[in-house]
């Protein structure tokens, strides 16, 4: 269901059986009951999101979608069910009320994860989505709107509305006086801008800013790997970091090698062209304009006198700059788009010594967990919210940037 309001830019791409404008839908939603946590409207509408995507073959032209259905499954949604249910055992959590959520522009189905976490949390949600409509968000707008239609899931449809609409402050601030959580994903320039509209004095809100990701690789690992971990390594390497072009913020833009001079020289000797096969294989490259940012960007990293050596690479396989240390300007400069900036640290404590505030997710390779929660108890205030294997950069958890989303889509009465 597709409506333009006559006297304004916004769309409504999906919302309540209700009549009128995009006001009056905001008004219906923003009236509903609040369900309970994990109710089962709640259950049978991810349930048939889920199966709906993975039930279709033509749905694996866009990995997204299916990495996001697989995360829905009945099983997985049980799962998180029961974690809350443990934690909250001797509490009682209810859901805040409305959630209003802006979307990216640059991973644009991102926003269905924090809709759903609140959703299942019992929330109304309000969703104003990009302008910029990609393959893979019309076939989700065309899937949501075929479930929303069913009369199994009109307590869903009774909760939910989807905009679109330029930026437009005043639409925003409409929104914004509403709800009783606001999330705004897009990074530091949408936080700036949407940050300053009003909220209700009770309502709570999380942003997600621009962040910026490494990973971390044992040189010695990377030379001894044998064919499972090898396929996993590189694969993996290769889903985290170009599925997006490094657009995600959990993409890794750095790069630190592990070892000595020499090992490292002979992991690299190793990875590289394996990732590179890796990309002929899926067809990857980079449009023209994508190419020149990412070429722009090299050579202004390389200009802060770090710089080590520059493989400007081709539009279908990586670039490369070794550098002796990380700038902190890098995590400005860096556009994404298949650059890495390579730096070799003779320990692990060496590379968390790299990170700072702004770092979000480390993907590691070939250390153990005990390495791992070693420097994660040194690591600086505020650096690096997420330790994960590499090929899991991107994979959601309930628990994002350090903060737990179904804590911050409910409320704690107190009853003693």
């Amino acid at each position: 269901m597709r409506q333009m309001d006559t006297n304004s830019p916004v769309e409504i791409v999906l919302g309540p059986s209700v009549p009128g404008d995009w006001r009056a839908q905001l008004q219906s939603v923003a009236a509903t009951e609040p369900l309970t946590p994990f109710s089962e409207p709640a259950r049978a509408f991810t349930k048939a999101l889920s199966r709906h995507i993975l039930g279709n073959r033509a749905m694996t032209a866009y990995p997204e979608l299916m990495a996001m259905a697989h995360w829905l499954r009945p099983a997985h949604v049980e799962e998180l069910c029961g974690e809350f249910e443990q934690r909250n055992r001797s509490r009682i959590r209810r859901p805040r009320g409305l959630a209003v959520h802006f979307a990216p522009g640059n991973v644009d189905t991102l926003f269905v994860y924090s809709w759903m976490i609140s959703l299942l949390a019992g929330n109304a949600n309000v969703l104003r989505v990009s302008t910029r409509v990609s393959p893979q968000m019309t076939v989700l707008q065309e899937t949501l709107g075929q479930l929303v239609d069913a009369e199994d899931h009109q307590a869903i449809r009774d909760r939910l509305l989807i905009l679109r609409y330029p930026h437009d402050d005043a639409v925003s601030a409409a929104l914004s006086e509403v709800c009783h959580v606001r999330v705004l994903w897009g990074g530091d320039e949408t936080i700036r801008a949407l940050r300053p509209l009003p909220l209700p004095a009770r309502a709570v809100e999380m942003a997600f800013p621009d962040r910026f990701s490494a990973a971390v690789l044992s040189a010695t690992a990377v030379l001894v790997a044998d064919e499972d971990p090898w396929d996993g390594l590189v694969g993996g390497f290769v889903n985290d970091a170009f599925w997006f072009n490094q657009q995600a913020c959990a993409s890794p833009r750095l790069l630190l090698w592990v070892g000595q001079a020499g090992e490292v020289d002979g992991a690299k000797a190793r990875f590289w062209p394996a990732v590179a096969e890796a990309l002929a294989d899926r067809a990857w490259s980079l449009e023209p304009a994508e190419a020149i940012t990412r070429l722009t960007a090299a050579y202004a990293i390389a200009a802060r006198g770090d710089a080590q050596g520059l493989d400007v690479g081709t539009a279908r396989g990586p670039a490369r700059l070794a550098a002796s240390r990380l700038d902190p300007a890098v995590r400005e400069l860096h556009a994404g788009n298949g650059l890495f900036v390579e730096i070799t640290v003779p320990t692990l404590e060496a590379a968390f010594r790299t990170f700072a505030d702004k770092d979000q997710t480390v993907t590691a390779f070939g250390f153990d967990r005990t390495e791992m929660l070693r420097e994660a108890h040194r690591l600086p205030a505020g650096a690096v919210d997420r330790i994960v294997p590499v090929g899991t950069a991107l994979t959601f958890d309930s628990i994002w940037d350090g903060v737990d989303l179904f804590d911050l889509f409910t409320r704690e009465i107190v009853l003693p």
